[in-house]
């Protein structure tokens, strides 16, 4: 587990003041304040990579169940259960009778306090990530925070959101471990009518000792998005992070772009994306980014997605393939007391290596 030191800016300011949390999830009421929700997906997927002699292909589900209680108007408490709860980026666990382990990693993904009074929301526990992301690409969609999140509202001719978030990923111990705090903040902006926009700016500020012993290192992001509704729900967008901290890294490795573009063409919605991700440009150096695709760091590569209609009005099933390759291809990290290279999982190396990847989801809600 990656551990970061103490973070000593804790309470940044809230940000001009403007926006409030997204909500947790869709809910059904069940009266008397209740609420119940939950999702299950079923996903097939194959993987192929030049330096290996076979391919990978391995069936995946995921099941996540939760309820929300509002206490009374200022005050509403929830619960998350799920698969894999054990894992940062990704709730999926592996299907196979003769190798059922991960089959009992379900338990508790989150657990929170929701207060809220005028303009004010904060949020206690472990939450769902209330930041605009579009692609997933200021971190993966799957990840919660741990910790306090505050947000204010406002409206001056256009929608302003903001919010500010101290996560622990990993608390102070009886050895004198020093904790690791994440400080994420956003401020987000939308409008229009007929066609609509958002934009979003922030930052991620963190510390990675067992990454790299200097104190400091932080993602600054902005991403935006432009739809038009009325011309097949034609939306186009993209995002830009940038590494600005104390680690020794080259240019090359502090930035990350994305651009996508998403239509329907009748009862069929298509999606293209492009990325370029240096080493360092996704939060915790990669390991909170987006895990759909089949590295989250040091690549270059492209997305696209066919979104099918639904089957008997309740499973939404879509298509999408991923392909890339190395950034930088002299990227390399140290080797442990058996020879072993340290290379993360999340970080694509090796010079001139290409992946890819073909997936089929079938998604259903309550």
């Amino acid at each position: 587990m990656m551990r970061t030191g103490r973070f000593l800016t804790a309470f940044l300011a809230m940000l001009f003041g403007m926006a409030t949390l997204a909500p947790m999830a869709e809910a059904k009421d069940l009266g008397d304040g209740f609420s119940l929700f939950g999702d299950v997906r079923y996903r097939a997927e194959q993987d192929t990579d030049s330096t290996k002699d076979k391919n990978r292909t391995r069936e995946r589900a995921r099941l996540r169940v939760g309820a929300k209680y509002k206490i009374n108007d200022n005050v509403t408490t929830g619960i998350r259960l799920a698969t894999g709860a054990s894992s940062l980026q990704s709730p999926h666990f592996n299907l196979g009778v003769a190798d059922t382990a991960k089959n009992e990693d379900f338990g508790l993904d989150q657990a929170y306090i929701q207060l809220s009074g005028g303009p004010l929301v904060g949020l206690l526990g472990k939450w769902g990530s209330p930041l605009y992301n579009p692609m997933e690409f200021v971190h993966d969609g799957d990840i919660n925070f741990e910790g306090l999140g505050f947000g204010v509202s406002g409206d001056v001719g256009v929608k302003l959101t903001g919010l500010v978030a101290r996560t622990m990923v990993t608390e102070r111990n009886w050895v004198g471990m020093d904790d690791d705090s994440l400080l994420t903040f956003q401020l987000i902006a939308s409008g229009g009518d007929s066609i609509t926009w958002k934009a979003a700016a922030g930052g991620n500020l963190f510390t990675m000792k067992s990454m790299d012993p200097k104190p400091s290192h932080n993602v600054y992001h902005a991403v935006a998005e432009i739809n038009a509704k009325e011309l097949s729900g034609l939306s186009v967008g993209g995002g830009y992070n940038s590494y600005s901290g104390d680690a020794d890294v080259d240019s090359k490795d502090k930035s990350a772009f994305m651009v996508f573009g998403k239509a329907n063409v009748g009862p069929v919605g298509i999606g293209l994306s492009y990325w370029d991700v240096g080493y360092a440009a996704m939060p915790l150096f990669g390991a909170a980014g987006n895990d759909n695709n089949p590295y989250s760091s040091n690549f270059t590569g492209w997305s696209a997605q066919v979104n099918l209609p639904k089957l008997f009005d309740a499973v939404s099933w879509d298509l999408v393939y991923y392909s890339q390759k190395t950034k930088r291809g002299d990227l390399s990290f140290p080797k442990d007391a058996d020879g072993k290279s340290t290379t993360p999982g999340y970080v694509l190396t090796g010079d001139g290596r290409t992946v890819s990847r073909i997936q089929i989801n079938f998604n259903t809600s309550f």
